[in-house]
């Protein structure tokens, strides 16, 4: 029993068939005449008519697998047809169904088949004699290929039928009568390499619209020259002359370079070298080279970004923040540090996919991170952009402004925690019962020392003022201090003691002292990383 065996057609490894399809004659049933056989008896893949092929699973030693299910299929060739009844170039469908095609597969040969298409085992006895491992791939009807080829398709049935055109395995064979001819036949596909790892992985796509050229010598030793285009999902192919050679002239090996026309903005992963693929193909008969394969990948994009924020709600409002430092990790190693630019951002770009990436921004002194200071992204991608976000918060105490309810950024608003009796903010936050009820309470009255019945809030709140002297100022501060003393935190001074301490300050009109010793007393209190907290601010809902 002769076999032979072809490179198979380019398959995605999505179910990860292994071993190869293989197609041969039957010496037992058809004879082994040069009517049967037309090209070389060793490597037969040319045969004098259609009911001379044979389907084998291959020896153990490269047979199929996984062990199981699987049908085999008849088709036309160009690019990567469906295998599945109905498909525009099956060719077996015309004639019975799948089922009737399925097969068992056990320890890489074929090991059980039931159904009406001729079974032998190349042996003694009938013909057939309805024994494994041989199937007749007849019948199948006519193949519109002007050179008489044909595809067969082996699929596993795994996963359930229809099948992925890409869970099978291929081999293509010519049936063809009378004069030998000499011509071969070379296909492959085009995809991206999305993890730049120089493997067709599961998911990678076809590349529509690439050249790929072919150049060397055929059969009768004279040069050729040729280009195509990848179709829709990346594949292609090229259909050599036929070949007749006269005067006893003996048949030349085929050498065959096959190269890609670099896309602008990929870089090629898939060969390595000069990136091309060198073929050498037998002269004699029909020779195939279906698994000649192009990827590449595009560059990855990285960014980092920096925001300050502005209302303490979570993806609330932001503003960008320069001059951050933000770095940019690869594979837990920091490959490169940076500052934000204007936008608040710093981009990396040019980067190689297959990585782990991931940004990371530095520490600065009375800033807190409302989050992580480090974002790992998924793997990269060949094109992928990825960004991420870094947002913090200045470390401020419980200044005027704290308790006005608004920001320096001119943002103003929410509702205060003292602006009615039993404000439930207030309690809610922590405060002690009963506030000071600054909203209506009479600065002048409350504390003396001025001429006047404004209230706290006018004091608290500088939009109003008409001067902004020391008095105003100190004031400011005063009604800052008596809240957060009111609120129950611990502050160095009694409501008492800022009682005394302004009447002391107005009587020797050193209002700027007094500002300054409480403006470091309301900014030690408050945000910190770790520490305590100011009440709740008044800019939340």
């Amino acid at each position: 029993m002769l076999l032979c065996l072809t490179i198979l057609l380019p398959a995605a490894p999505v179910l990860a068939v292994s071993g190869a399809a293989y197609t041969t004659f039957n010496a037992h049933v058809d004879g082994a005449s040069k009517d049967v056989c037309k090209n070389s008896a060793i490597n037969c893949n040319i045969y004098g008519a259609k009911e001379y092929v044979w389907l084998n699973g291959g020896p153990t030693a490269n047979g199929l697998g996984p062990d199981g299910q699987y049908f085999f299929a008849v088709l036309m060739p160009g690019g990567q047809s469906n295998p599945n009844d109905g498909g525009a170039k099956n060719l077996s469908d015309d004639y019975d169904a799948y089922t009737n095609r399925t097969f068992t597969v056990a320890s890489g040969e074929v090991s059980a088949y039931s159904g009406t298409h001729w079974l032998d085992d190349g042996k003694s006895g009938p013909k057939p004699n309805g024994r494994v491992p041989y199937i007749r791939l007849f019948p199948y009807a006519d193949t519109t290929n002007p050179g008489g080829v044909y595809i067969l398709a082996i699929c596993s049935l795994e996963r359930g039928y229809p099948v992925d055109p890409r869970d099978c395995k291929y081999d293509a064979f010519k049936v063809k009568k009378g004069k030998i001819e000499s011509s071969f036949y070379l296909g492959g596909m085009k995809f991206e390499d999305r993890y730049a790892d120089g493997v067709k992985d599961l998911g990678d796509p076809g590349l529509a619209g690439w050249t790929i050229v072919i150049s060397g010598s055929g059969p009768d030793g004279l040069p050729f020259h040729a280009e195509v285009v990848t179709d829709e999902l990346g594949y292609w192919e090229y259909w050599s002359p036929i070949y007749t050679l006269t005067g006893g002239q003996v048949p030349l090996d085929v050498v065959a370079t096959v190269c890609e026309v670099l896309q602008a903005g990929w870089t090629q992963s898939s060969p390595g070298g000069d990136g091309c693929r060198d073929l050498t193909l037998s002269g004699e008969g029909f020779a195939s080279a279906l698994d000649v394969d192009f990827g590449n990948w595009r560059p990855v994009g990285v960014t980092a970004c920096k925001a300050r924020d502005l209302d303490g709600k979570p993806g609330g409002a932001t503003v960008p923040v320069a001059g951050w430092p933000v770095s940019l990790t690869r594979g837990g190693v920091v490959v490169d540090t940076q500052l934000t630019g204007a936008d608040g951002c710093y981009a990396w770009t040019g980067l190689t996919p297959g990585f782990t990436y991931d940004v990371h921004e530095g520490n600065k002194a009375g800033w807190m991170a409302l989050g992580g200071v480090d974002f790992v992204f998924d793997r990269a991608v060949s094109g992928g952009a990825y960004a991420h976000t870094f947002v913090n918060a200045p470390l401020q105490g419980c200044t005027p402004g704290f308790w006005q309810g608004g920001n320096d950024f001119g943002t103003a608003g929410g509702k205060w925690l003292w602006n009615e009796d039993a404000d439930p903010q207030w309690l809610a936050s922590g405060g002690t019962p009963n506030n000071p009820y600054i909203w209506t309470t009479g600065f002048c009255a409350f504390f003396g020392g001025c001429a006047g019945t404004e209230t706290m809030w006018y004091f608290v709140n500088p939009d109003g003022w008409v001067v902004n002297d020391d008095f105003h100022k100190a004031a400011r501060s005063l009604v800052a201090a008596y809240l957060n003393a009111s609120w129950g935190m611990a502050y160095p001074y009694a409501t008492g003691q800022l009682e005394t301490m302004w009447a002391s300050a107005v009587a020797s009109g050193d209002l700027l002292a007094l500002h300054v010793l409480l403006d470091a007393a309301n900014n030690a209190y408050g945000r910190t990383e770790g520490g305590p907290a100011c009440p709740i601010s008044a800019s939340m809902p």
